[in-house]
């Protein structure tokens, strides 16, 4: 319980690395992805009590969260240490009629005020969070695939920004 560091890497998105109830794991400082699962040890919520994270964390297969309280459980606001967040949805969920429903989820992810990276790949709902244009540190700012997006967040309220990818809007 009380390893720091768990540095592994995976070209595997959906590969299940990441050990059950890894929330146990609370002096946790390195941890480069975490797939969510649907069985009990591998939801979101695992990432709550991990408040020593830092650098880049990579979030996959969001697609399993259904609610902003579900997201929320992630305690993503409460990690000061985290440079980089990657939130990754899955490709082939986009059947779902609720815009809404992937707008609540990402409302529930805002992390910390230091986040200096944030990228959000195929993510299917129609708006993206405010929290987005507080991020006044935010340096490197990525939105992949993500089809639905109507509109972007202020980006003059990002004084930081240097690097700007946009691909596959529609």
């Amino acid at each position: 319980v009380n390893l720091r560091h768990f540095d592994f890497f995976s070209y595997h998105k959906s590969s299940d690395m990441t050990p059950l109830d890894i929330g146990q794991l609370r002096s946790l400082q390195t941890l480069p992805f975490f797939n969510i699962g649907e069985e009990a040890g591998r939801q979101i919520r695992q990432l709550r009590y991990l408040k020593n994270l830092s650098g880049s964390l990579e979030i996959r297969n969001l697609e399993l969260v259904r609610s902003k309280e579900e997201a929320e459980s992630a305690n993503l606001i409460g990690k000061p240490n985290i440079d980089e967040l990657r939130l990754l949805w899955n490709e082939l969920d986009n059947l779902r009629d609720n815009d809404n429903e992937y707008n609540q989820v990402l409302d529930g992810l805002q992390p910390h005020q230091n986040l200096k990276g944030l990228i959000i790949e195929r993510f299917f709902g129609d708006r993206l969070s405010t929290w987005i244009e507080k991020l006044e540190k935010l340096v490197k700012f990525e939105l992949r695939n993500c089809k639905n997006c109507k509109e972007l967040p202020t980006l003059g309220r990002m004084p930081f920004l240097i690097y700007l990818h946009l691909e596959g809007l529609d």
